[in-house]
């Protein structure tokens, strides 16, 4: 598949050749990268406690997550961090990405945390087990197997047809007007249902973009898309709950059947 190499700037922020924009977050570079990552990706869809109560999944079995770009895997990482943290962290965090370009090199991993001490210890976990990434899926198993990454590698529409399983939250990031040039089709109704038919009913969604275009294919997909009221203060930012109006019907698709592990 075609290299997509991370260089990088004096500063340490990871550029993507390919898009020819900062890779690590959405429009975000250096230590404000991770609070991006946090204010948008789990915030917006209920992940951190706050003062007013506990985050979404406290208590819950297990929690899949799925998101739409994985990047260098910095919202995997602080999503990871977070799970860590929370005393009331249900009991497996499953987290399923589509790659399209992953980083080829162990070290990059490793080399986008720098900014983040907290996040080293997981990026270096991951780092020794990545290897042998060639197009498909891979489940990698982290944290004493109660942490499961899968990676569909491949570009969005088929890397989301080769997943299955009901994800409670779902990140899509790779969206918005720097992303379309690492994956034009992100934003497609076509991939919105792709999306969709791999969320439970009620599945929290966010997003760094609120695009008229990305909010109307949303709608169609089945999502609702909802309005901010100050929860979040990124003003570029979507949140959306799916909630169909139709009866939904599960069909087996792909091979990683990772929710069912």
């Amino acid at each position: 598949m075609p290299d997509d190499t991370a260089s990088w700037h004096d500063d340490g922020t990871p550029i993507s050749p390919r898009a020819d924009n900062v890779q690590r977050g959405m429009g975000a570079d250096g230590d404000g990268a991770l609070e991006f990552a946090r204010q948008v990706f789990l915030q917006g869809c209920g992940l951190l406690p706050t003062a007013a109560g506990t985050a979404a999944w406290a208590g819950a079995p297990r929690w899949a997550v799925l998101e739409t770009d994985f990047g260098l895997g910095l919202n995997f990482f602080a999503t990871w961090h977070a799970w860590r943290q929370d005393r009331q962290r249900p009991a497996r965090l499953l987290y399923s990405a589509v790659a399209a370009f992953p980083p080829p090199e162990p070290a990059d991993l490793i080399r986008s945390v720098a900014p983040f001490p907290e996040l080293a210890p997981l990026a270096a976990e991951l780092a020794a087990q990545w290897h042998g990434l060639l197009p498909g899926v891979h489940r990698l198993r982290l944290e004493g197997e109660r942490v499961q990454l899968t990676l569909s590698i491949g570009q969005v529409q088929p890397a989301l047809a080769e997943l299955s399983g009901e994800h409670d939250a779902i990140y899509l990031d790779g969206v918005g007007p720097t992303q379309p040039a690492r994956n034009p089709d992100m934003e497609s109704l076509h991939t919105l249902k792709a999306v969709a038919r791999l969320a439970r009913r009620g599945a929290r969604v966010a997003a760094g973009c609120a695009s008229p275009e990305l909010r109307d294919a949303l709608t169609a997909a089945g999502f609702d898309v909802e309005p901010l009221h100050g929860l979040l203060p990124q003003r570029h930012a979507l949140l959306a709950r799916y909630a169909p109006r139709w009866a939904t019907r599960r069909r087996p698709a792909g091979r990683s059947g990772h929710n069912t592990a």
